[in-house]
């Protein structure tokens, strides 16, 4: 505990990492529970480097480490997916969904995130579909875009949101 100055009685803890802290890569089950964990300590990790990025690189290398059998779906979160991240889950017969940050895209001509706040009301969306699988950008309370490893990219109806503006 930090010592406190002044009249105030709130005293102020401090939970800051240590030299022992330990972070984890963990790839879960639809419920929840862990099926996989590898340790994260900074440069020193036992996962192959084979895409040219550490994250798609520690999605890869839980998928190695636990066979999944082809036919798994395989969700991430924006930090973690990339377009060849989705080629190689492909190409392993595994289903890959995630949202993705906008300079992931590549050369996949969308939407761009400025033009998407200035025309876009929300629940509006766009759609292209590259090779094997279908980008999506749409408007919520932020930009999302996602990347899904599937055909079908049509939506069944725009949503409707009450907008404070």
């Amino acid at each position: 505990m930090k010592p406190r100055y002044g009249s105030h009685r709130q005293a102020v803890y401090s939970w800051e990492a240590t030299e022992l802290s330990l972070c984890v890569w963990a790839l879960c089950s639809t419920s929840g529970h862990n099926v996989f964990v590898e340790p994260y300590c900074g440069r020193r990790t036992d996962i192959e480097k084979s895409m040219g990025g550490q994250c798609p690189d520690v999605v890869m290398a839980l998928v190695n480490k636990t066979k999944a059998s082809p036919g798994s779906q395989v969700l991430c979160y924006n930090l973690f997916t990339s377009i060849p991240l989705l080629k190689q889950l492909r190409s392993k017969g595994i289903n890959g969904t995630g949202t993705m940050r906008q300079n992931r895209l590549g050369y996949i001509l969308l939407t761009s995130k400025k033009m998407v706040v200035k025309e876009f009301e929300i629940g509006n969306m766009d759609s292209k579909l590259y090779l094997y699988m279908a980008v999506f950008v749409w408007k919520d309370n932020k930009v999302k875009y996602l990347a899904r490893k599937s055909f079908k990219c049509i939506p069944s109806f725009n949503a409707r949101r009450h907008a404070r503006s």
